[in-house]
């Protein structure tokens, strides 16, 4: 029932509604503007459900942040607190307990301050988990398409993108009943990573009952009757998903002590559905192992759950995800655990880098323990080996293992033969390694960091005329045998500037060379997460050229070479799809936040030229309100100022849903359009893709705080007068552009050090040629 003192009104309203739509249907009313309340039968309705539910409502934006502004002038924010307060009044009446995260034309800032709006959108997340109590939580928008057409409109509904279980049920209840009262013709439930969704506990749905930038849709919304027919679709939709139960799962555990010894250890759980409803369908639970699901054993009575793996776990960590639905269909929070298992070590086997130690006390070797348990299964990471040595100069040392092994360099004193013992847990070995004049060469290899002089491992080491090698963890790297004679050596590393050296190898003498080796661009990208979104792919072409390149080409192809830079500067690269996938925006979504990249690019080559031909602006928009976001549109912009000739548009805030739908900051990058036939020319020359990717790379040095504005630009010719296009001229061995048809190439960034170029044309290779920041080169490259 309606609460006593609203009984007249709500009785009035009800009736009138009635008499305009007659019987509920489901069918949208047609019109584009909305709001017939064709749906608003409260016959058979059990607003009993309601009682004791605690239920968060979060009116949008408010204080300084508007959020959408149509066309007479209305604000969202305002229409966001209308609907919430109705909204709230209605819940209260039938008995539950509302938390409103405003209730007034506020933000949510500290008083006083002008911060972020994540600051704002961090505030109504904390209000709605300090209390776990909550069955839900709701957010009221309403939207705008940040277009010049107006004449847009739909009902959009959105769950939390990591819960397609409660978050997902609530938004088809609220949908259903805000499509069949909004009445919109377009409506979509779309998974959505917004803030207040992402970091929320509760089921979290967010409601975009309809677009304020539609001038009718804002004309209704000024007056009472449509905030109020918003607001009991609302209330019906959260009564509908209260309706079919709400089934937990809790205490999901695994039998032991942490970290568990036992190779198949028992999980268990408890699993209930909501008194008075009809109980756990046990057909609808599902525990996944590793996302392997596991057959259980469940006790309707007491809700006991149990399972045990069949194959023996390896040492490591482990993930459970306990999902379950009631036979209404509603499903409960998903109930996740991880644990590690770690079986008591059973061997350990000793072995040694070099065979026989020098005598002259300063050539290091390399004792690496290998640990298994009783199955023969590699010890978990981070077990700990305990090196004690018989040289009293060598202090004892704790080192965790990675991938079954824990390895420990040292350099022996002197005419003294070394012996080791290695221990972990109940388990040892000892080793004994002699001493003496080696009978085979030994070249031992260390790399280090330049500047901090940490060990570098994983280091490629090309010894010419001796193979292709790599330094472990540790920065080590020890060879015995080699030939009498004087072999360079290539040291390479993505993330660091390559180095070269030289080393004589004498017969039965044991040589010791150090290269440290300089981070590329300062180190600035080393370690970064970075996700790229090549929009459209093989089955969407996006847009086509007047020649017939395709939008998705380019690209690809400009991710790819974009990828290659941030990989040679150090950085992760993570593709939200392949060259073959085709997917749409809220899998390429979820894609990158399973990868949670510190950033994501998202590339686009498409628009149209205006109404007089002019070729769509070079532009670099971010989600409004993401400060970093913002701060990294204009790095990229920056650097893509007059880039193929395009009008600059900059950086600037921007509606497309992939970088709305991403926790990270994000930006989607146009630096020109295929459909413009000069662009179309530029973006078909790799010399042309090359220099797009190069500009976003300088730009995201830039973010992350590469200081250096030095450029170094050349031209290549034959020494007749012919130019030289297509060549590859790589900077400092590391960084590569191509010369475009006029023989030109340019770098920026650069610092103010001498730098090396050199220049590969034709299966030719040509230089090294030394040069500064702020030169010009002409480069005679000969006959070719």
């Amino acid at each position: 029932m309606f609460p006593r003192q609203n009984i007249p009104a709500a009785c009035a309203f009800i009736l009138f509604l009635l008499l305009q739509s007659g019987c509920a249907v489901l069918r949208p009313s047609g019109d584009p503007a909305g709001y017939g309340g064709r749906g608003l039968n409260y016959q058979g309705v059990d607003f009993s459900v309601l009682v004791g539910k605690k239920i968060v409502l979060d009116p949008g934006h408010g204080g300084r942040f508007s959020g959408a502004v149509g066309v007479a002038g209305l604000t969202e924010k305002d229409v966001n607190l209308s609907v919430a307060l109705i909204l709230r009044d209605l819940l209260t009446g039938y008995g539950a307990e509302v938390v409103m995260t405003r209730q007034s034309d506020v933000d949510l800032l500290p008083e006083g301050q002008t911060g972020p709006l994540h600051d704002d959108l961090k505030a109504r997340t904390d209000t709605a988990n300090a209390d776990s109590g909550a069955v839900l939580f709701l957010s009221l928008h309403h939207n705008n398409l940040g277009t010049p057409d107006r004449g847009y409109n739909a009902t959009e509904t959105y769950y939390k993108m990591s819960d397609p279980g409660p978050s997902l049920d609530l938004a088809r209840y609220l949908h259903r009943q805000l499509v069949r009262n909004v009445g919109l013709p377009r409506n979509f439930i779309r998974p959505g990573n917004y803030y207040v969704l992402r970091n929320n506990n509760q089921p979290a749905v967010l409601g975009e009952a309809s677009y304020l930038s539609h001038p009718q849709t804002e004309k209704k919304l000024l007056g009472e009757n449509a905030r109020r027919i918003e607001a009991y679709a609302y209330l019906l939709g959260i009564v509908d998903y209260l309706s079919g139960g709400v089934p937990v799962a809790e205490d999901l555990r695994v039998a032991g002590a942490s970290p568990v010894q036992e190779a198949c250890p028992q999980l268990s759980a408890r699993v209930y559905d909501e008194s008075g409803s009809l109980g756990i369908d046990p057909q609808q639970i599902e525990l996944a192992l590793d996302g392997e699901v596991l057959p259980v054993s469940y006790d309707p009575a007491s809700g006991a759950l149990r399972a045990r793996p069949a194959v023996p776990l390896s040492n490591g960590r482990h993930e459970v995800a306990l999902r379950v639905r009631n036979l209404r269909g509603n499903a409960a929070r998903e109930c996740r655990l991880a644990f590690e298992v770690a079986v008591p070590p059973a061997w350990i086997r000793l072995g040694s880098s070099l065979g026989t130690i020098p005598l002259d006390g300063r050539t290091p070797v390399r004792l690496t323990a290998t640990v298994s348990d009783l199955l023969g299964r590699p010890a978990g990471d981070s077990t700990e080996v305990l090196f004690q040595f018989s040289d009293p100069n060598l202090p004892t040392r704790s080192v965790p293992t990675h991938g079954g092994a824990a390895a420990v360099t040292v350099t022996p004193a002197v005419n003294r033969p070394l012996s080791v013992l290695a221990a972990c847990g109940n388990v040892s070995a000892e080793l004994s390694v002699p001493v003496g004049e080696p009978y085979k060469s030994i070249l031992v290899i260390q790399t280090l960091r330049d500047d901090s002089e940490e060990p570098l491992g994983g280091v490629k080491v090309l010894i010419r005329g001796a193979g292709l090698y790599a330094t472990g963890p540790d920065g080590f790297l020890s060879l015995e045998g080699l030939e009498e004679g004087e072999y360079p050596l290539r040291f390479e590393l993505k993330g660091y500037r390559p180095a070269a050296d030289t080393v004589n190898i004498a017969r039965g003498s044991s040589r010791v060379v150090q290269m440290q080796l300089q981070p590329a661009a300062g180190g600035v990208l080393l370690g970064r997460k970075i996700a790229l979104d090549p929009e459209d792919g093989l089955a969407e072409a996006g847009e086509t050229g007047m020649s017939g390149t395709r939008e998705a080409d380019v690209n690809q192809a400009v991710a790819e070479l974009l990828a290659d830079y941030l990989e040679r500067a150090g950085a992760e690269v993570f593709f939200t799809h392949s060259a073959e996938e085709s997917p749409g925006v809220w899998e390429r979504a979820i894609q990158t936040e399973s990868f949670g990249p510190d950033l994501l690019v998202s590339l686009s080559h498409g628009g149209r030229p205006g109404k007089k031909g002019t070729p769509p602006a070079t532009a670099v928009h971010y989600y409004s309100g993401s400060t970093e976001g913002e701060r990294l549109a204009r790095e990229i912009a920056a650097g893509l100022k007059g880039f193929a000739g395009m009008p600059f548009g900059g950086a600037a805030p921007g509606y497309e849903r992939i970088v709305q739908q991403v926790a990270c900051p994000a930006v989607w990058v146009r630096a020109a359009s295929v459909a413009d036939s000069a662009a179309e020319i530029f973006l078909s020359a790799p010399a042309g893709r090359r220099q797009e990717a190069l500009a976003i790379f300088t730009g995201l040095l830039r973010y992350y705080g590469w200081s250096a504005q030095g450029t170094l630009a050349g031209r290549l010719s034959d020494g007749r007068g012919n130019l030289v296009s297509g060549a590859l001229v790589i900077l400092d061995g590391w960084l590569p552009v191509q010369s475009d048809e006029t023989g030109r190439f340019l770098f920026a960034g650069l610092n103010e050090s001498p730098h090396q170029i050199e220049v590969f044309h034709k299966g030719k290779a040509f230089g090294p040629y030394r040069a500064e920041a702020g030169r010009n080169l002409e480069l005679l490259l000969g006959a070719l």
